[in-house]
């Protein structure tokens, strides 16, 4: 049955069943979806206290449309971010895993805006995220995929991850609270088919609660795309990566199979490292 649940002025703490948030909200405590089927549409904006999170738990889905998630205004530190929780295990589906669609949304001030695990539940990998129009603004960490390798349930065949980010920005400025250190904006661990199309990686604020080695995107083992066009050949917006240390940075960490990546029609600009890539296999950049 669904559930209608507004007020700015509200309080909550705990479960969510499906149905709409339509009015902005300040939660008190943790917001997590009830299980099994559960669909969540957020169009409004959404307020956090510090430490706190919103939690995505297996054959569950949260749509973000036109809305932004953010501290709360009064609080000093960051709230957690969004977690979507998987099932290393088991196929890369609704079914099988947590997900979050996000169109047109902000995630603003989080220690780590979207985790696509349970945190260091190594058993909980695989969470999905489709973004679109979207941005990721003054995280600590904007994105993070831990180890998962998504795979075919009737054949068993290696498939790519569902992570598919397009015309979103992942930004540091100057009302970069800091209250937590920023390494880089995407961090991805052994997975396979992680897409960026038209999207933008910027550092305007490199102050002391940024070090100095900042990073774009930080890859171990990790194949992924960046470019300007989507895989049908549309332009989506011009990808950039912009006033890093290292724009991009991927490694082979000695404990997977090295996996390339590409980058196409990308500006890199402001960098000290464009790409530093180390032991990755056959890279490809063009333009």
């Amino acid at each position: 049955e669904a559930a209608t649940m507004v007020g700015y002025q509200g309080q909550v703490d705990g479960v969510i069943t499906s149905g709409y948030m339509t009015q902005p909200y300040r939660l008190s405590g943790d917001l997590w979806t009830s299980g099994p089927r559960t669909r969540v549409i957020m169009n409004d904006d959404i307020y956090v206290p510090e430490g706190k999170k919103i939690y995505i738990k297996p054959w569950s889905y949260i749509s973000l449309e036109n809305c932004t998630i953010d501290k709360l205004p009064e609080t000093q530190g960051m709230w957690e971010g969004v977690q979507v929780w998987g099932q290393a295990g088991q196929p890369q589906d609704y079914q099988n895993q947590g997900a979050l669609y996000m169109n047109n949304a902000s995630i603003k001030n989080a220690i780590v805006a979207v985790d696509l695990w349970k945190p260091w539940q190594y058993d909980q990998t695989g969470g999905i995220l489709s973004a679109y129009n979207s941005s990721f603004i003054n995280n600590a960490k904007g994105l993070r995929i831990e180890e998962y390798q998504n795979h075919d349930p009737m054949t068993g065949f290696p498939m790519d991850y569902k992570a598919y980010l397009r015309n979103c920005t992942f930004e540091i400025n100057h009302d970069f609270i800091g209250t937590e250190t920023f390494y880089e904006h995407v961090k991805l661990v052994h997975v396979q088919g992680v897409r960026f199309d038209g999207c933008k990686f910027k550092l305007e604020n490199p102050n002391n609660h940024v070090v100095s080695w900042a990073k774009g995107i930080l890859a171990f083992d990790a194949n992924f795309s960046l470019d300007s066009y989507d895989a049908y050949g549309n332009l989506i917006g011009q990808s950039e990566v912009n006033g890093f240390f290292m724009g991009i940075h991927a490694v082979h960490d000695f404990d997977a199979v090295t996996k390339p990546f590409t980058v196409f029609n990308t500006d890199f600009m402001g960098n000290d490292c464009g790409i530093f890539a180390r032991q990755v296999g056959s890279p490809t950049v063009v333009n």
